[in-house]
């Protein structure tokens, strides 16, 4: 059993978490979103989308496990995390702007229109 070590109760935590959110994000019967994001090198991509009232983005975290958090104040957060995506649904019209905690210079905006 070389190479082999005690699991701590964090790793599991965070293993399970990631593999829940995965799960409820693509699990069957998942709605496709109408925009997708990635959150990668440092940055958002792309940093503005447009979608109609009753939308949703999923924001994907493919930054090489670097912890982020999406978030508008009072509308979203998805929580640190360094793995997975997730996904709002927004159901009011409205530009919402959004950061990540983390790395503030990260900014993003989701434009809702009245369609």
């Amino acid at each position: 059993m070389s190479g082999c070590r005690p699991v701590r109760r964090g790793e599991v935590t965070f293993v399970l978490s990631v593999a829940l959110v995965s799960a409820v994000a693509c699990g069957p019967g998942a709605a496709e979103p109408d925009a997708v994001v990635t959150v990668g090198h440092l940055a958002f991509g792309p940093s503005e989308v447009t979608i109609p009232t009753g939308g949703s983005v999923r924001w994907e975290f493919e930054d090489g496990g670097l912890l982020h958090q999406v978030g508008a104040p009072g509308e979203f957060d998805s929580g640190v995390t360094g793995a997975g995506s997730f996904t709002h649904t927004f159901e009011r019209p409205g530009v919402y702007e959004y950061t990540c905690s983390v790395h503030r210079y990260m900014v993003g905006a989701v434009t809702v229109t009245d369609d």
